[in-house]
Formats: C-alpha cells, structure tokens, sequence
C-alpha cells in the first residue's frame, strides 16, 4: 500500500465526547479500542494486556468489572505509545496527563495526532519539492532521525516528571 493511500485509510483517533459514556465491560472495551487502532497499529489488544496494565498501574482498575471513558482512553494511549516508549516512560505520562483535565489533555493528544497524520504526505511533497529529499529512501530517513531526535527528547522530558 501506498503512503498516501494508507494515510487515507487511517481512521481519526476519535475525541473524548466520541467515545461511549457508558461502562463497558472487558470484550467491549477491548473490542472497540480494536475498532480504532486496527489500521494504525500491528495486532490485537487482548483481555490480558489490559488487565496487565492494570497490574502494572498504567491504568485505573475497573469498577465492579466495568470500564469507563477513561479506561478506553488509556488502552487506546497505551497502544500507541508502546510502539515507542518503555512501559515505565508511559505509566510516568499518563500520570501525570490524565491526572488532571483528562478529557482535555486527550483531546489535545487525539488533535495532534489527526493533524499530524493527514500532514505526513504534505510533508513528503513539500521535502520533495525542496530538494532536501530526492528519493523515498531519504524520505525514509529523514523520518527515522526525526522519530529518533524526538524520542530521546520526550524520554528526557518524560523524566523530568519523576523529578517534581
């Protein structure tokens, strides 16, 4: 598939007053965090995983077996940072993002994201037209140094929480 026909398939990561206000139980909470990271990232989340990171403390523990707007939220958070982050930089996180304003913070999130993932083909183009890019190799790379940069400067900053 191409880049520009899979960043049109990508679906919007939806915004907090998009999801369910109702409690969910495991398989429905399960299966629509599924439902909206299946074209974005490799593989299933399972009951296991979650209850994982429960026990991990990476999201609340569920009410009397039910799961809120919150829980979705950090399973669908959880999801896509592991792609990258070490599971202890996300608990660091998403203490302290959904600690407080939680609805807010995932929108921001959710925003960005969106925004970022429809600009990825106008950045190519734009690199492209500059010549700071004259094949898909380099655009390739030029990605991969952005990725690592970024990383090893949201991993400091992500420290820095368990500092204050």
């Amino acid at each position: 598939m191409e880049l520009e026909e899979w960043v049109n398939s990508v679906p919007k990561l939806p915004l907090w007053q998009d999801l369910p206000d109702i409690e969910l139980y495991m398989d429905q909470l399960v299966s629509l965090a599924n439902r909206y990271l299946e074209f974005i990232v490799n593989g299933q989340i399972t009951p296991s995983m979650v209850n994982s990171y429960v026990k991990k403390n990476l999201m609340p523990k569920p009410n009397r077996k039910k799961y809120s707007q919150k829980h979705l939220v950090s399973i669908i958070l959880i999801t896509l940072l592991k792609q990258v982050y070490s599971l202890d930089d996300i608990r660091l996180w998403l203490n302290n993002t959904l600690k407080e304003s939680p609805e807010e913070n995932y929108n921001k999130f959710s925003n960005f994201f969106n925004q970022s993932i429809t600009q990825i083909n106008q950045k190519q183009f734009n690199l492209n037209l500059n010549n700071h890019i004259s094949s898909k190799d380099d655009f390739i790379l030029n990605l991969i140094i952005q990725t690592v940069i970024s990383k090893l400067i949201s991993e400091k900053l992500i420290k820095e929480y368990d500092q204050n």
